[in-house]
């Protein structure tokens, strides 16, 4: 297409000189570099994490027992913040299951 590029505020990123292709190709070469250390770092660490026993991801679904215990705590006028600092779930978590479980707010 013959189309060349230069960037006004970095002016050794320039497509218009003999090299020009080669400055694009040598950042292009870095940039992918720092994408796969960022990848290597990434693994190690859900690898240490992993070894260390924690587990990622988004919680299970919350159990029967756990349900019907945030129930009864907010049945007996418990706060929902209170009731997730009591379950260990998170103040939305407890309000959808109280919301699904049918006890008003």
């Amino acid at each position: 297409m013959g189309v060349k590029f230069v960037s006004y505020s970095e002016p050794y990123i320039n497509t218009v000189g003999p090299l020009g292709d080669g400055i694009i190709a040598l950042l292009g070469c870095f940039a992918k570099m720092e994408k796969d250390r960022n990848k290597e770092r990434t693994l190690a660490g859900l690898a240490k994490a992993r070894a260390e026993g924690r587990v990622g991801g988004r919680r299970h679904v919350i159990s029967a027992d756990d349900r019907a215990r945030i129930l009864q705590l907010r049945s007996e006028g418990v706060s929902l913040g209170k009731i997730a600092a009591m379950t260990g779930y998170n103040k939305s978590t407890v309000h959808l299951a109280v919301s699904a479980g049918g006890v008003a707010p």
